[in-house]
């Protein structure tokens, strides 16, 4: 699949649009794809002893995340929302939390996230029978990205027995992490969660 003559018939029947698709395992498709240069060259200095060898994709895939680790912004997404609605919050409210770019460069500077009563976090970030240390269950503790430390009322659930929303409340006194009681609890974080806009 990968060799020259295979290639060149995709390029040639029009199944890519030419050498630098992004679907192309070349170096301008890589770079199209937005794989770091870095990558591709630490990857080779790694490999330059080891002649006719075959490299494992997760080689490769451990190169890029090792750069665009050291060099991307951090942002948070929520692809499979669940709704989250903070019981103690005011209604028709919001504000503005700060949250690093990056957390081992402080150059990169901060951003500011907006929250309110209602939050969304990923689905797969929630378990209801999780093991009984694990803070996302009713009637537990534990600290959201944002280090905003909330307790877990109450699991609703649709007709068909899948969870649809959360019912939690939150202590403000604990914002920005810098709480005792947070710092005794930042091993029970849920996970990376952000408000939607």
């Amino acid at each position: 699949m990968l060799s020259k003559r295979v290639l060149t018939e995709l390029v040639r029947r029009g199944h890519v649009n030419g050498w630098d698709d992004p679907r192309m395992p070349t170096l301008a498709g890589l770079r199209r794809r937005g794989v770091p240069p870095e990558a591709i060259r630490d990857l080779s200095a790694d490999r330059r002893r080891q002649a006719n060898s075959v490299v494992d994709v997760g080689m490769f895939e451990f190169a890029v995340r090792e750069v665009l680790n050291r060099s991307a912004e951090r942002r948070m997404a929520v692809l499979r929302p669940l709704k989250v609605v903070i019981e103690n919050y005011p209604e028709g409210q919001s504000e503005e939390l700060e949250a690093v770019n990056h957390p081992d460069d402080p150059s990169a500077g901060t951003r500011r996230i907006r929250f309110g009563r209602e939050l969304y976090i990923e689905s797969e970030d929630f378990m209801e029978n999780r093991r009984r240390s694990s803070s996302d269950s009713p009637g537990r503790r534990g600290a959201a990205a944002l280090r905003l430390f909330h307790h877990l009322r109450e699991v609703m659930k649709n007709a068909a027995g899948e969870v649809v929303e959360l019912r939690c409340t939150y202590d403000p006194a604990t914002r920005g992490g810098n709480s005792p009681t947070v710092a005794r609890s930042r091993r029970r974080s849920i996970g990376s969660r952000r408000p939607m806009p």
